[in-house]
């Protein structure tokens, strides 16, 4: 099987004077701007996001999520007591989406508000890198 170039090199058709090739065993010096007029520079480390992304504990995504999970098993298990199980988890389910609704408001909006930030984080971040790929 002949090897395929890979992909993120290139190959020159021609050939290349000596003298005319760059020095590629130098050391680079100076900016990172300077290696390509207009370059973007990387981002400092004090420009980074410091907001994880990851949901951690307590970030209110999870707890909602995790509230409305006790919920759940919480109506099966004083269902069961009253008809079979599976029945009492089917009726669970459809019984705790009103009281999720009315019972954990405050934590689905908090939960709302920080998947919006989230979005609104990475939107500023995508601009921006855009830009500074537009120059």
């Amino acid at each position: 099987m002949p090897s395929e170039p890979r992909r993120d090199t290139f190959t020159v058709s021609g050939s290349v004077p000596p003298e005319a090739a760059p020095d590629v065993s130098a050391p680079v010096t100076g900016s990172y701007g300077d290696a390509v007029p207009g370059a973007a520079r990387p981002p400092e480390p004090a420009d980074l996001d410091p907001q994880p992304t990851a949901p951690l504990p307590g970030h209110p995504l999870l707890v909602y999520s995790l509230l409305r999970l006790a919920l759940l098993v919480l109506l099966t298990v004083v269902l069961a007591l009253f008809m079979p199980l599976i029945v009492a988890a089917l009726f669970a389910v459809i019984l705790q989406l009103p009281l999720a609704w009315f019972l954990l408001g405050r934590f689905r909006q908090r939960a709302n508000e920080s998947l919006a930030r989230s979005a609104g984080r990475r939107r500023a971040e995508r601009e921006r890198l855009r830009r500074s790929l537009e120059g």
